[in-house]
């Protein structure tokens, strides 16, 4: 019977935590944005700060294949990224060389970089795209922190169980809540990185 009131004690805290919509946080929190956009506040308290993510699609031309290449990866090496695939091919006609890269750059030089990419090359083409992902992110964060504090619990409960039916009962859980943290885990680990890293296609 303790073991079944733990069990549904647990599930009512991870359906609050995890039921999100545009507006929500955790908990039944409420996500709120202050009228300048930059004051994000949950039940009157403020997040540390909001979790945006920023991605670019650029096309360009240039004269200068080689030279054009070769300044746009040491530009992104100065400010910091790297370059996540590359590919490079030559049209039908065999007069011209095409390049298709996707880059990574640190998001507070994205502009920076945008910038400088222009003087190096002609752009014909651009488009940027913002996405405010805070409440993903903090509701999964609250989510994470509910499953830990359960695994705890029941660790403590499994050094005290008496029977194989309790160890095994304990032990059935103890794998979901570890799967669940696991991905969740990785999920905050790919959230962290989309927002510290810009995409440029």
């Amino acid at each position: 019977m303790l073991l079944l009131a733990f069990t549904l004690l647990f599930s009512f805290v991870a359906c609050n935590a995890g039921s999100s919509g545009d507006n929500s946080y955790s908990s039944g929190g409420k996500y709120e944005e202050g009228m300048d956009g930059t004051d994000t506040t949950v039940n009157g308290t403020n997040i540390p700060d909001k979790k945006i993510v920023r991605r670019a699609e650029l096309r360009a031309e240039t004269k200068d294949y080689d030279g054009a290449k070769n300044t746009v990866s040491a530009l992104v090496a100065t400010l910091g990224g790297y370059t996540e695939s590359s590919r490079e091919s030559t049209p039908g006609n065999g007069r011209s060389r095409m390049l298709c890269a996707t880059l990574r750059i640190p998001a507070e030089q994205l502009d920076a970089f945008l910038s400088k990419a222009g003087e190096t090359v002609h752009i014909t083409n651009s488009s940027i795209t913002t996405d405010d992902i805070t409440a993903k992110y903090y509701d999964a964060e609250a989510r994470l922190a509910t499953l830990k504090a359960e695994k705890a619990a029941l660790d403590a409960m499994l050094e005290k169980a008496t029977t194989t039916a309790e160890i095994m009962q304990i032990h059935e859980r103890l794998y979901d809540v570890m799967e669940e943290i696991d991905s969740l885990t990785a999920k905050l680990n790919v959230y962290k990185n989309e927002v510290a890293m810009s995409t440029v296609t």
